[in-house]
């Protein structure tokens, strides 16, 4: 799920979208952290594309 994007410099950056509605950017903070961070998107993908 996602893709990668790269920047100017070379950094590959993985991205993904989910939900509909405003968009809404979120940085979650490194590798592992996506579990502590679900309940936030879950409660968010529902009114926001993030």
């Amino acid at each position: 799920m996602g893709e990668f994007v790269v920047a100017k410099d070379g950094v590959r950056i993985h991205t993904a979208a989910t939900g509909e509605g405003v968009p809404l950017l979120f940085f979650h903070g490194g590798p592992g952290c996506s579990d502590y961070t679900q309940p936030f998107v879950r409660a968010r993908c529902q009114s926001h594309t993030l």
